[in-house]
């Protein structure tokens, strides 16, 4: 009894004040519950929601920035093969190589490919010596691969051409060249040699005459495109090598083969018969 009274006398006294004993009492501090610091889920979900939007907006432009890279670097490559035909016009008295099956692809770029393992057939690839490669290059050619390099449809989505391999992967060469500038003839009639083309034989603004491009100008300049091979946006822009050596991102047109930006044509086209009928009496 004489603790219990001791004890509770001791609550009573003041800290600092010694007791019989020599015992001083000290106050504690009083331990209260601890506050939980969180989120409720309202929050939560805010956060959510502002994380979702954030992302909505910034992934398609990231998406954006990563195409137009490809677009950069696949100009890039059109531009040092640019070079590389320069100087193979100077060494060649400014002629076009002949023709000859499939050359549009095979003037360049790796060697052998799909297509020619499957047709069991090879072609010499003569713009090679000029861009530091060999005539029969088996290793990658990385210039003539373009960074956004697929393979080539039907318009309707189904595989077609190179049967749902990419571009490079069949032909060597993402860069389909201009054939016109490879014979003075349609070379649609039969895959044999022509007459070499000249670089004189192009009467179009040079800076206006297409040599090679993304594969695609070719087939979105068909009066009724059946094929699609977009390398980088999903439209009909293409990057294009001109006869003068810059490179352009253009866009083409069905059934055009002239433009205030481009030429297929190495000459003028015909101009449009007038047919309306003259006045009698002038």
């Amino acid at each position: 009894m004489c603790s219990k009274r001791g004890t509770g006398a001791a609550r009573n006294v003041p800290a600092g004040t010694r007791l019989a004993g020599g015992f001083t009492p000290v106050e504690l501090p009083v331990v209260g519950k601890r506050k939980t610091i969180g989120f409720t889920l309202i929050e939560l979900l805010v956060v959510v929601a502002i994380i979702s939007l954030l992302l909505s907006l910034i992934l398609p432009a990231l998406e954006r920035a990563r195409t137009q890279a490809k677009v950069v670097q696949c100009a890039t490559n059109q531009r040092n093969i640019g070079f590389g035909w320069h100087l193979y016009l100077a060494a060649n008295k400014d002629t076009f190589p002949k023709y000859y099956g499939n050359m549009s692809w095979f003037y360049g770029g790796r060697h052998p490919t799909l297509w020619e393992k499957r047709n069991r057939v090879e072609y010499p690839r003569v713009l090679n010596p000029y861009v530091g490669m060999a005539v029969q290059n088996q290793r990658a050619a990385e210039l003539f691969a373009c960074p956004g390099d697929r393979p080539i449809r039907r318009v309707t989505g189904e595989p077609a051409v190179t049967n749902g391999h990419n571009v490079y992967d069949y032909y060597g060469n993402c860069y389909f060249m201009n054939r016109l500038l490879l014979s003075v003839d349609d070379p649609e009639t039969a895959y044999v040699e022509r007459d070499p083309f000249r670089v004189k034989n192009v009467k179009i603004d040079h800076s206006r005459m297409l040599v090679a491009g993304d594969v695609q100008w070719f087939y979105a300049t068909a009066e009724e495109p059946r094929y699609d091979a977009r390398f980088h946006f999903d439209d009909d822009r293409a990057n294009a090598l001109f006869l003068d050596g810059h490179v352009a991102f253009v866009e083409f047109f069905s059934g055009q083969a002239v433009t205030g930006q481009y030429s297929i044509l190495p000459y003028p086209p015909p101009p449009e018969e007038d047919t309306a009928l003259a006045d009698e009496g002038n």
